[in-house]
């Protein structure tokens, strides 16, 4: 029989890849792939912050900076890291809202209980959220089209909005920060999924502010 050398069980290796596959089982290749590409953005910008702190001797303000959580799925990528977050003292920690929150199962009826858990947890680590507004219901855009930019019904759409952030004043305090689309100017087949052009975006930026300063006069749109 044959052993294994001492060590070798724990190597670095062994574990990075293990967790990499049990990520991949659990999420899935496209969630993956999307958090390769956010690490091959983003860590070159950290990479980039740490060597001008260490070169100047500033001390970086980290209660400055916010943390961004995906939306890509109704659980909450950070729920058990909550103490850890607190302690980096974040601001805003970004949300985005999409279909996985079923914000609108059937015409009239309003559906928050998917978001609520994600919003006390970002309320939990003493962040203000920011919530991107990048969901279209099925009822209300019945087309998967990314240049599908109105609503059937305006009406239905501003009372959606409407409630939204009604719901989180009355249960949590305005002044919130909300962000209408996410980089609407560029194409996506869908992911965005919202493709503007300027003359679009205007018309829907009214409609949904309105909507949003109806429930909230004090939040940052």
């Amino acid at each position: 029989m044959t052993t294994a050398p001492r060590g070798s069980a724990l190597s670095p290796p062994a574990v990075a890849a293990r967790a990499v596959s049990l990520f991949r089982r659990h999420y899935g290749d496209q969630v993956f792939r999307g958090v390769l590409t956010a690490a091959a953005v983003f860590l070159p910008v950290l990479l980039a912050l740490l060597v001008w702190q260490l070169w100047s001797g500033a001390h970086l303000a980290i209660s400055r900076f916010g943390l961004g959580q995906g939306g890509f799925a109704k659980e909450q990528a950070f729920n058990h890291r909550t103490a850890e977050i607190r302690m980096l003292k974040p601001a805003v920690i970004r949300l985005f809202l999409q279909e996985y929150y079923d914000l609108l199962p059937a015409p009239g009826k309003y559906h928050f209980s998917y978001l609520d858990a994600p919003i006390d947890d970002i309320l939990a680590t003493g962040a203000k959220p920011l919530l991107c507004i990048t969901f279209k219901p099925k009822i209300l855009f019945p087309k998967i089209d990314q240049d599908l930019t109105e609503p059937n019904s305006w009406t239905a759409w501003e009372d959606l909005v409407y409630h939204l952030v009604s719901h989180y004043k009355q249960r949590n305090g305005g002044g919130w920060y909300w962000e209408i689309g996410n980089e609407v100017d560029l194409p996506s087949g869908g992911g965005t999924p919202y493709h503007f052009s300027p003359e679009t975006y205007v018309k829907f930026y009214e409609h949904t502010v309105k909507a949003i300063r109806r429930a909230d006069p004090s939040a940052y749109v």
